[in-house]
């Protein structure tokens, strides 16, 4: 199948930036905004788990494509599958980041410390880095499943390659923006840590 689909170079996004360090300290925040940033906390943890999910699918979409002989229409069919299921896992994650990001907005317009809102807008930042990501990574996704289903219908190879190099600017693009989301979200917990965050908690 590596032959048939010489151009896949797929990567799958990553959650990048670690939830807050939620559950510790003496409890300075108002309760409301105590349960809010629990509410942010469940949401990362669920994002992360739907990449894990999707990653999963992603790595059996691999084995079927890295076979070099004896590919049946089966072997298509489940690779078109797997992606479609890692696609959808993607976006299960781009919802609870976005759920996540509305919780800690709403903490921002409450009576919490300056630092403390100095922190949400970083994390806030690196979210929609991860956003960002996520977003790339299922368009890629989408010219990925298009071009097994332009295959199965008798496509010409210029056309395959064509939607494949979409895919690929678009992983490369997914690629330059993670090490983004990478240093923002690192940025905003070395500052939770150093400013002592955890104790307004």
């Amino acid at each position: 199948m590596k032959a048939r689909y010489r151009t896949y170079a797929l990567g799958f996004a990553v959650l990048l930036a670690s939830a807050p360090l939620f559950g510790c300290g003496g409890g300075g925040l108002p309760s409301e905004a105590r349960e809010r940033l629990e509410a942010a906390d469940s949401k990362g943890r669920s994002a992360a788990e739907a990449v894990a999910a999707g990653r999963k699918s992603y790595q059996e979409y691999l084995k079927i494509v890295a076979k070099e002989q004896d590919v049946t229409d089966q072997d298509v069919a489940k690779a078109k599958a797997l992606l479609e299921s890692a696609k959808k896992s993607e976006e299960k994650a781009m919802g609870d980041l976005r759920s996540e990001e509305d919780d800690l907005l709403a903490i921002r317009d409450m009576e919490v410390s300056e630092e403390f809102k100095t922190y949400i807008d970083m994390k806030v930042k690196a979210l929609k880095a991860q956003q960002e990501l996520l977003d790339l990574d299922i368009q890629a996704m989408v010219y990925r499943v298009q071009s097994i289903v332009e295959l199965e219908s008798g496509a010409q190879p210029e056309r395959i390659i064509e939607l494949q190099k979409k895919a690929v600017e678009l992983e490369k693009q997914s690629r330059a923006m993670a090490a983004r989301a990478r240093a923002l979200g690192q940025d905003a917990e070395d500052f939770f840590e150093e400013k002592g965050l955890g104790d307004q908690v």
